[in-house]
């Protein structure tokens, strides 16, 4: 098996090279670049104009899940270049990365007390709870290689993909994504890059810091939406309201009453186009719209317990991990506040 817990090595120039060689497009004008430790980020070495093709990974050197345990477990392994493999897993966390920085591995004490952040009835509660559940059911291989796909993979297809030089861009909120294409996955900058500057790019999963922190285990700068849990309200349908109006794509019919099908996503602390459609079928008086939408907010926001942060914020037994997943649910907290703020004002 290989080893999974030792911290490793790697010349970043000799990969990009090797990279280049192997048919993976890395433009000459990006390095890697040590920000701190434990932390790297792709720089350009040089001006680059917009629209510059910066990387380009065709297909076939995705990573799936299988494939990367079958290489820990030094099994029999599918892949075009074994030895590109072996260097790229000597850029990839260790196990001991992820425990010393993943509330997955916090003792039963500080599970509770993260779980006493929310109130009993809580679906992010109930979430977590799951979450920590499923994960303990796991052995240490499975553990690792959870928390790699969800720290680094991308989704391609139905699939989720490691994919080599792409997953070490950096993320920024608000910053594009890289370029699903038929056979490759491709990043283009958007902007002009000065030389010493860092790019970086946008993830698939930005709807909630929350989960955010709980993938990646970092709390992103001026992250700026929030979200609403599928099914996480209902409403009676009204009698002037004939079902078949009702779009069954969005919401769930049962009984009378319609909920959420989907999460609803407030990017950049705006209510969605396609719920504002939806709703305004059910609320067609702006005043009662508006204090309908505050209702849930302050029902989504009334799941935490919000003396509880400041105590577990102020505990210095408290590992890091614990403390920034406090953060997370602070920031997310004032980022409701402010959302009903900006509804509530006049239009």
């Amino acid at each position: 098996m290989v080893n999974i817990s030792n911290n490793r090595n790697i010349n970043y120039e000799n990969f990009f090279d090797f990279a280049r060689e192997i048919g993976i497009l890395i433009n000459k004008k990006i390095i890697v670049k040590e920000i701190n430790k434990d932390n790297y980020g792709i720089f350009a070495n040089d001006n680059i104009d917009p629209g510059a093709i910066l990387i380009n990974i065709p297909s076939k050197f995705f990573i799936s899940n299988k494939i990367f345990k079958n290489f820990i477990l030094k099994n029999k392994t599918e892949y075009p270049n074994l030895e590109f493999l072996k260097i790229y897993f000597s850029s990839l966390p260790s196990l001991e990365f992820f425990k010393q920085n993943s509330i997955f591995f916090v003792n039963q004490y500080q599970k509770e007390k993260i779980l006493n952040l929310f109130i009993n009835q809580s679906p992010t509660r109930r979430k977590i709870i799951k979450l920590f559940d499923d994960f303990i059911k796991l052995d240490e291989i499975d553990k690792y290689i959870n928390l790699i796909f969800k720290s680094r993979a991308f989704r391609y297809g139905d699939e989720t993909f490691l994919i080599p030089v792409m997953d070490l861009l950096n993320y920024k909120y608000g910053t594009p994504k890289a370029i699903l294409n038929k056979d490759s996955l491709q990043f283009k900058n958007k902007n002009f890059l000065n030389i010493n500057q860092e790019f970086f790019h946008g993830y698939s999963s930005n709807d909630n810091i929350v989960t955010f922190f709980l993938n990646y285990c970092f709390i992103p700068e001026n992250f700026n939406t929030i979200s609403l849990p599928e099914n996480f309200f209902s409403l009676d349908i009204p009698q002037n309201l004939n079902e078949n109006e009702i779009d069954k794509d969005y919401w769930i019919i049962n009984s009378g009453k319609i909920s959420n099908k989907e999460k609803i996503v407030f990017e950049d602390l705006e209510i969605p186009i396609d719920f504002k459609i939806e709703i305004s079928k059910i609320f067609n008086d702006t005043s009662i719209l508006k204090k309908f939408i505050i209702s849930i907010l302050e029902m989504y926001r009334s799941e935490v317990n919000y003396s509880e942060i400041h105590k577990l914020l102020t505990d210095k037994t408290m590992p890091s991990s614990v403390h920034n997943f406090g953060k997370c649910i602070e920031i997310n907290h004032s980022k409701v506040d402010e959302l009903i703020t900006n509804i509530k004002k006049p239009n």
